[in-house]
């Protein structure tokens, strides 16, 4: 632990003591509110809110009974000033000393987890710490062990799991893992690929920071997803550590994963990343290269429905490779279990491979820098675009977005074929009109546009919820709520959408509400340095309405990025065959 400078302050409102139990400024007076929910973390009644009657509750408690320390070794470090006899002292905890003997770190690292559109709270990434037992964390990283903050969820409900996580009504813990059994569920269950990013601290103040970890890991702490969720907490026990500096303060009001890495980074607290590979990224250059006979006996050998030949020839080394790894991808549960179609699979295609004896070369996975998590625009951003059509003549758009990336915005550190928006707003001002309205107001809009390849059959889906205002003709200056969605397929860079409409507002035309149908096309060109292309364009047929039946668009949008924090965006377009255009400036922060 680093010393905090000399102060004349009482000890209770230093910030070593502060940062040690989670105590938090009140925006409402002058007190602290520890964020620590659960009582027992407290030796004073008083203790949530009263960090100097929890200063002296502690005191007393070490004086009267020795073996609180052992409850909080990191408080007793710190009350002793990290001295050798307190450090000694401890060595008497048994239960303690098991837990850190069972890490034996020797540094510790942060993970990052790839993003994972399949699970709503996976959908920004994840981090959680690593203690790594070797000098070398690369070399045995298997045998480590991971410390983790996340919800105790009690629900499938879909619904209540959003509110409940919206307002703090889960349970959040730390739980220590196998760091193998977490590298399973992201790389194989979930295809995510790992970055590791170890934290510059010394040896001792890992052990401070392994001495806090057991305190807080037998609390709970409220769980909210937008702000107090694991970025934040992870972050928050880093800073225990160097308590001189203010991390979680330099935290937006949204946190997400790649938060904590942004601050961390900015203290030159993280070293560059060490990469791990998922299944799939394994399995993708596995086959790359692969001729097309060879990719159909891969499906073959992988058809459990089939039963493989077992006659194989030295030809047939990289395609039983491949279709080994292609089993653990399909099949991430069922090949753990002896007894399954699968493993006994995986079992019949080792041998055949074995009987080749040829050696499985070693895949030279490059690292891809251009998606390392550290190097993307901040999330938030705030722009500004003027512009004219032959149906809103001259008008100016202000709009604002809290989280979190749109295929507009440049690709680096974010998932190529993925776009998450939360409370995307646009507010219009029409210059003839003189008028202002909300143009657009998105709670939530998802693409996932994964594409077609050899064996993946991936559906592209979209959905998006929120309220727009409506055009002159069909229902003028109504702003109505509308939901979206579709599936369809993508090929690379093209994918084709056939998509459905839901809208509803009482002063449509005919009914309180409509429903439209049809395809929509997105064409987009990977980043080329600091440019950027999207042609979109859809049509929509309406029913339940008596007029405008018919909805048409296309739009061409190029990028540049001027800095990782400022880009201008040209758009222009056809609606109903009137010509608009547009040009926006937009600002990350």
């Amino acid at each position: 632990m680093h010393a905090s400078p000399p102060t004349t302050k009482s000890p209770w409102s230093q910030a070593s003591w502060l940062k040690l139990l989670h105590y938090k400024k009140n925006s409402w007076n002058a007190g602290w509110t520890s964020q620590i929910d659960d009582p027992g973390f407290f030796l004073s009644p008083l203790g949530k809110s009263d960090p100097q009657a929890e200063w002296e509750a502690t005191q007393s408690a070490f004086l009267k009974n020795p073996s609180a320390s052992c409850r909080f070794p990191a408080r007793f470090l710190l009350l002793n000033q990290n001295s050798p006899a307190a450090t000694s002292a401890l060595k008497t905890c048994q239960d303690f000393q098991k837990f850190k003997s069972y890490l034996s770190a020797k540094s510790v690292s942060l993970i990052f987890s790839s993003y994972y559109l399949n699970n709503p709270s996976s959908a920004f990434g994840h981090t959680f710490l690593r203690f790594n037992q070797w000098s070398d964390p690369a070399r045995q990283e298997l045998l480590d062990h991971a410390v983790d903050f996340a919800a105790n969820v009690d629900t499938q409900n879909a619904f209540i799991y959003g509110v409940k996580g919206i307002f703090g009504l889960f349970k959040g813990t730390f739980s220590l893992k196998p760091y193998f059994l977490q590298v399973r569920q992201y790389s194989a269950f979930q295809s995510r690929d790992l970055w590791s990013y170890r934290v510059k601290f010394t040896e001792s103040e890992v052990d401070y920071l392994i001495a806090h970890l057991w305190e807080v890991g037998q609390s709970w702490i409220d769980y909210f997803y937008f702000d107090e969720n694991c970025a934040y907490h992870i972050l928050g026990v880093l800073e225990v550590v160097r308590p001189e500096l203010n991390l979680t303060d330099e935290l937006p009001a949204y946190v997400i994963p790649i938060d904590t890495i942004r601050v961390l980074k900015r203290h030159n607290l993280l070293d560059e990343p060490d990469y791990r590979p998922s299944v799939k990224t394994t399995l993708d250059h596995r086959l790359d290269g692969l001729s097309s006979t060879q990719l159909s006996k891969v499906s073959a050998w992988t058809d459990l429905e089939q039963k493989p030949l077992e006659l194989v020839i030295p030809e047939d080394a990289p395609a039983l490779d491949a279709a080994l790894d292609y089993l653990n991808y399909l099949f991430p549960f069922e090949v753990q279990f002896a007894d399954s179609p699968a493993s006994k699979r995986k079992t019949q295609l080792g041998r055949m491979r074995a009987s080749i004896g040829i050696p499985t070369p070693k895949l030279n996975i490059a690292v891809p820098r251009h998606e390392q998590p550290d190097r993307v625009h901040k999330t938030s951003i705030l722009s500004l675009m003027s512009g004219s059509s032959e149906l809103d003549k001259s008008f100016v758009t202000l709009r604002w977005r809290p989280v979190f990336h749109d295929f507009l915005d440049s690709s680096r550190g974010f998932p190529a074929y993925a776009e998450i928006e939360f409370f995307d707003t646009s507010l219009r001002w029409n210059i003839e009109r003189k008028k202002f309205w909300l143009e657009d107001l998105t709670m939530f809009q998802v693409y996932s546009l994964s594409p077609w390849e050899s064996l993946y059959r991936p559906l592209s889906w979209h959905l998006r919820v929120g309220a727009q205002t409506l055009t002159a003709d069909l229902c003028p200056d109504c702003l109505a709520g509308t939901i979206e969605g579709g599936g369809g397929l993508s090929l690379r860079t093209l994918s084709l959408l056939l998509e459905g409409e839901g809208t509803l507002h009482p002063d449509l035309p005919g009914a309180w509400g409509y429903l439209a149908v049809g395809p929509t096309l997105i064409l987009r060109i990977p980043d080329q340095g600091d440019w950027g292309l999207m042609l979109k364009g859809h049509y929509r047929y309406r029913f339940f309405v008596d007029q405008a039946t018919r909805d048409h668009w296309g739009r061409l949008n190029i990028r540049y990025s001027i800095s990782k924090d400022l880009s201008v965006i040209a758009e222009g377009g056809l609606r109903r065959m009137h010509p608009e255009g547009r040009m926006e400036v937009r600002f990350y922060f």
